[in-house]
Parts: C-alpha cells; sequence; structure tokens
C-alpha cells in the first residue's frame, strides 16, 4: 500500500511538473485581436459604421508587412491599418475606453496582463508579446511604462 501511494504522489508531481513546463508560455486566441470591438479582420466599412469617417486617412508602407496600408486615425489615440479594406492591426495609445475583449485597456497596472494572458510568448525591450496561437506575425502587444500599460497593439506585427 504505501509503495502504491508512493507511485501516485511521484504520478501527481510528475503531472504537476508537466503542467507547468506547458503552460510557461501562453498563446492567446485570434477572438483576442481586437480593440475598442475592431478587430483583426474587420471591414473599413464596419468600422466607419461605428465610429464614422476617421480624423485622418494616410496610404503608408510597414517594414513589417509586405505591402501599402491605409491608416485610420480617430482622435490622437487610435490608428487602424488596412489592407484592402481589411483591418490588419489596430493601436491604442491613451486610456480611452477602448480596451481588449478582456477588459485590458491603456493606463492599467502591468499586473493585470499575467493575471488575464498568464505569461508572455516573450518580452522585447519594454513590450509584453502573446502570440495568437504561436504565430510569431498575429500578436497581442502591451508597451509598459513606470509598471502601467502604455499602448496596446493588436494584430499583423508591422515591426
Amino acid at each position: 500500500m504505501k509503495f502504491s501511494t508512493g507511485l501516485a504522489a511521484a504520478a501527481l508531481a510528475s503531472a504537476f511538473i508537466i503542467m507547468g513546463t506547458t503552460t510557461a508560455s501562453a498563446s492567446v486566441g485570434l477572438d483576442a485581436l481586437s480593440l475598442g470591438g475592431v478587430g483583426y479582420g474587420s471591414s473599413a466599412s464596419y468600422v466607419r459604421s461605428i465610429y464614422g469617417s476617421p480624423r485622418k486617412i494616410e496610404r503608408e508602407h510597414e517594414s513589417g508587412y509586405n505591402g501599402v496600408l491605409t491608416e485610420y486615425e480617430y482622435g490622437d489615440s487610435v490608428s487602424i491599418y488596412f489592407d484592402k479594406g481589411i483591418a490588419k492591426h489596430v493601436k491604442v495609445s491613451a486610456n480611452n475606453g477602448w480596451s481588449t475583449p478582456a477588459g485590458v485597456a491603456v493606463g492599467m497596472d502591468a499586473s493585470v496582463l499575467r493575471k488575464v494572458y498568464g505569461e508572455p510568448d516573450y518580452v522585447q525591450g519594454d513590450e509584453y508579446i502573446y502570440r495568437v496561437n504561436g504565430n510569431k506575425n498575429l500578436t497581442l502587444v502591451f508597451e509598459i511604462e513606470n509598471n502601467r500599460i502604455d499602448e496596446i497593439e493588436a494584430g499583423w506585427r508591422l515591426d
């Protein structure tokens, strides 16, 4: 009996170790790539139906994206990048009511990220980066300044 109890305890300990190593890096689902209700794949007409005409429209070539993107700017803190009328990237740089589907917004304490999303897939400088299902090009990125979320980007990684 003592021998089987020891084996059961060892098996349980092994399971915890395996679970701990598999959850060290957290990928997020495609549904997490949304800010203010604008997600990766949203149409430009959908965005206009919700937020109206953008303050500014620019066409630009982004180094991390193979092609020309059209940027819609809303206010001074929201940029949405489209390729052929489809949203590929959304960036928010102020606490303006835009948040992720999980409720994470600019201005929040950085500790909320690990509670909501787990450990980032990687940290690059002041950015916590979560990959969508392991895809290195589709990411949810949080820029951290003074332990607070300073900027959020969702979609195709532009840099």
